[in-house]
């Protein structure tokens, strides 16, 4: 089905090149990669601003991240601000601050420096990354959290190995 949908169309479009592994070889060449760019000065992050953790935390994923970052909290020399809905009571360490759930995503990103997404599983594009670049704020977390999404490390994201660098890179960034 998906076959016939491509071969009705001149073009098809994708966020990332992990995608067109899919497609039949015979249909690659008329696939179009659209390219992320934060545009910044000569850093990719702010010189201030906290950091934040975005996520409906009833969602596996969310909730494990959530915990990992409490998990490192301490190492990070910066103020984390964690939105969403069902955030659990969790033993958060002093930097953390509960914004709970945003009523606009202005909200949540202005005057802020990075969104941490270390997820190490999960399907599809992360809406939370795009919806980040969008006002100019990267993302710092596993490759995973990128998935489907044709970015450049150390120019339009910062892709870290484990939470210990993650941490690291956070307060280098501070």
């Amino acid at each position: 089905m998906k076959e016939k949908k491509i071969l009705k169309e001149n073009y098809c479009a994708y966020l990332g090149k992990d995608e067109i592994k899919y497609i039949p070889n015979k249909y690659k060449e008329k696939c179009l990669i659209f390219p992320f760019y934060i545009k910044t000065n000569d850093n990719l992050f702010k010189d201030d601003g906290g950091l934040i953790v975005v996520g409906d935390y009833s969602f596996k994923p969310n909730y494990l991240m959530l915990k990992n970052i409490n998990s490192i909290a301490e190492k990070i020399n910066n103020i984390i601000y964690v939105y969403g809905k069902n955030i659990p009571q969790l033993e958060y360490k002093k930097n953390i601050k509960i914004a709970g759930y945003a009523k606009t995503l202005k909200e949540i990103y202005k005057d802020k420096k990075a969104l941490l997404y270390p997820i190490n599983y999960g399907t599809g594009i992360k809406n939370k990354v795009l919806e980040a670049m969008s006002y100019g704020i990267p993302s710092i977390g596993f490759k995973e959290a990128f998935t489907n999404l044709d970015l450049i490390d150390n120019e339009t994201c910062l892709i870290v190995s484990d939470l210990n660098q993650l941490a690291l890179e956070c307060s280098n960034k501070s």
